[in-house]
């Protein structure tokens, strides 16, 4: 199914919840969230990860993706597969989207 949808970085700084108010003012339907750690006034993690779900579902807004903010230019490879890593195993372990 495609639908019509943002990348969350787009709002950087802006909370969450504005975020998808916004986007659902725009027609969007879904969201690709940026679990960059403090980019929208939280960190997601077990504890917030069911809020950031209630949050969208409120909206009307359907996660698609959860990214995190990674520089493939590094000069050390090996990091830069940490955090994609360690991005896909946190948003995996907190089904986060539906």
């Amino acid at each position: 199914m495609i639908t019509v949808g943002a990348v969350s970085l787009g709002w950087s700084g802006v909370p969450l919840e504005r975020v998808l108010a916004d986007l659902r003012e725009m027609g969007g339907e879904s969201i690709e969230i940026n679990s960059q750690a403090g980019l929208h006034g939280l960190i997601i993690d077990g504890a917030t990860a069911p809020r950031v779900r209630s949050m969208a579902e409120t909206a009307g807004i359907a996660i698609r993706a959860v990214s995190g903010y990674n520089d493939f230019a590094q000069t050390e490879p090996a990091r830069s597969s940490e955090r994609s890593g360690g991005c896909l195993r946190r948003a995996g372990s907190r089904r986060i989207w539906a």
